[in-house]
Formats: structure tokens, C-alpha cells, sequence
């Protein structure tokens, strides 16, 4: 993965679905996040492009879900975050005397599409209710 972007809004996600419904200001993320508020605030302009989050402002402004939370996939927080191929490839020019970096990124792009689909696939399968659920007993078992 490129950056942490996806990893944090995901935590984001989680603290608004943890919340169930209460709306939760950009410094309460921030503080959870342990980063500033602006970054938090750029993440939920992506998420409320892809009708994930609604914010209020004023007063008594902040944010919630704005679907169920086993509406929500980690592939739909990694499509409003992320953008492009997951594997990056290397710029410039190649070495077309060299027969390694004339053949290299063909051969690698098979396997690294397979491997794209096969993360691309799973995200789709977990929801960011399986996620709060199993920060929940994580939690749990280390009170124990």
C-alpha cells in the first residue's frame, strides 16, 4: 500500500461506527487518530464523496456513518481513499540493453494484478461492523 491514508480513515470509519449515530467532532477523531484535525477533515471530504459520512457544522456540528455500518466495506473506504494500482511502478526510462528491465514490469504486472484482485476481493468481504465487532473483543481479551 502507497500510504497510511486507508489505514487511517479506516480508523476513522470505525470510531464513527462505534459511535452509533452520535455525531463525533473532527478533534475527537483527531485526538483517537493522534494527528491534526485537518488531515482527519481532508479524509472525511473523500468519504462524504462517496455518501460514507455526513457532517454538520455549527455548534453542535461533527460526523456519523451515513450508512449502516455492515453497509460499509473496507473495499468502499479503500475506493473513496485510494486512487490508481496499489503497486507503484518505478519512473524514468528503463535500460532497453538490459534484458531484466526490458522484461520485468510485464512479468511483474501479471503477478501484481492477481495480487491486486485477490486484496481488492477481500476488503470487499469484511465491513467496518466486522471491524468495530473485533476491535470490541480485541479489547475484551486484553482486560482479561
Amino acid at each position: 500500500m502507497k500510504s497510511s491514508k486507508f489505514i487511517v480513515a479506516t480508523h476513522l470509519m470505525t470510531i464513527l461506527a462505534l459511535n452509533q449515530g452520535k455525531k463525533v467532532t473532527s478533534a475527537e477523531i483527531a485526538w483517537s487518530i493522534n494527528t491534526n484535525p485537518v488531515l482527519v477533515r481532508k479524509l472525511i471530504s473523500l468519504l462524504k464523496k462517496r455518501n460514507l459520512v455526513v457532517s454538520e457544522v455549527g455548534a453542535d456540528g461533527g460526523n456519523k456513518l451515513a450508512k449502516k455500518a455492515f453497509e460499509i466495506t473496507l473495499l468502499d473506504i479503500y475506493n473513496a481513499i485510494e486512487s490508481g494500482a496499489v503497486f507503484q511502478k518505478p519512473y524514468g526510462k528503463i535500460n532497453i540493453e538490459c534484458v531484466i528491465a526490458r522484461n520485468i514490469m510485464p512479468v511483474l504486472d501479471h503477478h501484481f494484478n492477481k495480487a491486486q484482485l485477490a486484496m481488492l476481493g477481500e476488503l470487499s468481504k469484511t465491513s467496518l461492523q466486522t471491524v468495530s465487532l473485533e476491535i470490541i473483543q480485541s479489547e475484551k481479551l486484553k482486560m482479561r
